[in-house]
């Protein structure tokens, strides 16, 4: 038996763009807290400024911790983004602050 397909997708002036952007930017609060020991999602773009299509991010590794060490995995950097987490670029820098915090940082 066959089903036939039934296209219920979105039309070419669609609001999913919009909707996609705002459920985004909703998600990301100046008052939100990005913890450094925690991996982080990679991101593709970094945001447009003054009505500029957004840039591509730049590839580069940082670390976190998983299962008692730091270990590095992909984040997508931006260089002109404020808003940018500081995160750990070195090995080093992730012990220090996740496995042998000074005393009480923990």
């Amino acid at each position: 038996m066959r089903f036939p397909i039934v296209n219920r997708g979105l039309k070419g002036d669609s609001q999913a763009p919009r909707i996609c952007a705002y459920l985004v930017a909703s998600r990301q609060n100046d008052s939100d807290v990005v913890d450094p020991c925690k991996r982080q999602p990679f991101r593709g773009r970094c945001p447009s400024k003054n009505g500029e299509s957004p840039k591509r991010s730049q590839f580069v590794l940082r670390y976190y911790m998983r299962n008692g060490e730091c270990v590095s995995y992909p984040y997508g950097h931006c260089a002109n983004d404020e808003s940018e987490p500081q995160l750990y670029r070195y090995k080093e820098e992730c012990e220090d602050a996740c496995i042998n915090p000074p005393p009480g940082q923990q």
